[in-house]
C-alpha cells in the first residue's frame, strides 16, 4: 500500500501549540497519500466538516515499498509510518521509518529508520508533543502487544521501549494505537474474538483498563482508528459490508454531539474509498487533512 492524503474537512480546532523545542527535527501497507477536505466558502474556516473531501494525492516521495500505518507531528512537519520491505525468497522486513520537511507544501526528505525500534515493530503512534511512540511488538503477552518508547526533544531519536502495562495487553492481538485529544488511548484488540476498537482513558500518567467502544466496533473486523481533535468525529477503517462498502477495507466516519455522548452510526466515505483497500492513519489538527493508506496504486 502508499500513503495518501486527502483534503477537505474543517477548520474547528486552534492552531497547534509549539512543540518542545521549537521547530522540525533532523500501508495494510500500500502507499501513502493525504486527502483534502471540502473547501469552506466564506466562512472563514479552512475547510467544511459537513462536505466530503475533495481531494486524494499519493505521498509519492515515501512510496518505497509497502508503506503503513502514519502519524504526524500537529504541525505536519514530521512523520513516523511503517515500512515493509520484500527480499528475495519471498522474506519480508518491517521497519518504522522517519522523514521531516521544511514545511507543509514541502516534499518529506530522505527517511531513515527509528534505530531503536526494533525490526518486526509495526503501527507507530506519535503523541501531539512528539516525545512519546506508541508501537505494536509480535510475540509478547499475546501475538501483537502494545509498547512505547519516549525521546527527551525534537532532535533526539525515540529509546529503547518498554511494554505497556498489563490491563491493556491480552491473550490476543493489540495493535493501531492512536492517541486521542484527551490522552485517552485508542486502539484495536481482539480479545473478544474479533479485531474491535478499545480505549484506555488517561490516568495517572499511565492508563485506566482499557473498554471496548461498541458503537465504533461491528462483528467484522475493524483495522484502524483516528479520531479528530476536537473528540467530535471518528474515522474507523472496517472490513464490515453492513453499512455499505465499496472495497475489502473502507473507512467510515461517526459523529457525536459532545464528547460525552457515544458516536452515532458510522457512515461509509465513498470520496475516499474505491475497489482497492483504504486505511485511515491520521488527522491533521484542523480536520482538513486525512493521511490514510491505500493499495489503489499498487501492481
Amino acid at each position: 500500500m502508499a500513503v495518501v492524503a486527502a483534503a477537505g474537512a474543517a477548520c474547528l480546532f486552534p492552531d497547534p501549540p509549539p512543540l518542545a523545542d521549537g521547530g522540525a527535527g533532523p500501508d495494510a501497507g500500500g502507499d501513502a497519500a493525504q486527502a483534502d477536505a471540502g473547501d469552506a466558502g466564506d466562512s472563514g474556516a479552512a475547510c467544511d466538516p459537513a462536505k466530503p473531501f475533495t481531494s486524494i494525492a499519493p505521498i509519492a516521495e515515501l512510496d518505497t515499498g509497502d508503506v503503513y500505518k502514519a502519524s504526524l507531528s500537529p504541525d505536519e512537519l514530521e512523520i513516523w509510518y511503517g515500512l515493509t520491505l520484500h527480499g528475495d525468497g519471498g522474506q519480508t522486513t518491517n521497519q518504522i521509518m522517519h522523514a521531516t520537511r521544511a514545511s507543509r507544501a514541502a516534499p518529506f526528505g530522505t527517511p531513515s529508520v527509528e534505530a531503536n525500534i526494533a525490526p518486526g515493530d509495526v503501527d507507530p503512534a506519535v503523541t501531539d508533543d512528539t516525545l512519546t511512540l506508541y508501537y505494536s511488538k509480535f510475540g509478547t503477552v499475546g501475538n501483537w502487544d502494545l509498547f512505547w518508547a519516549t525521546r527527551l526533544d525534537r532532535v533526539s531519536a525515540f529509546g529503547i521501549g518498554a511494554q505497556l502495562p498489563g490491563a491493556i495487553q491480552s491473550d490476543g492481538g493489540e495493535t493501531a494505537a492512536f492517541v486521542a485529544f484527551d490522552g485517552s488511548l485508542y486502539f484495536l484488540s481482539s480479545r473478544s474474538g474479533s479485531n474491535d476498537v478499545w480505549r484506555a482513558a488517561s490516568q495517572d500518567g499511565g492508563f485506566a483498563a482499557p473498554a471496548l467502544v461498541s458503537s465504533l466496533s461491528s462483528p467484522s473486523n475493524e483495522t484502524g482508528i483516528v479520531l479528530t481533535h476536537d473528540g467530535l468525529s471518528a474515522y474507523v477503517t472496517s472490513l464490515r459490508t453492513d453499512v455499505g462498502s465499496a472495497g475489502g477495507q473502507d473507512i467510515f466516519v461517526a459523529r457525536r454531539a459532545t464528547i460525552t455522548d457515544d458516536f452515532g452510526a458510522p457512515t461509509n466515505e465513498t470520496e475516499l474509498n474505491g475497489a482497492s483497500a483504504e486505511r485511515a492513519n491520521w488527522i491533521s489538527w484542523d480536520g482538513c487533512r486525512l493521511y490514510c493508506e491505500s493499495t489503489r496504486n499498487s501492481t
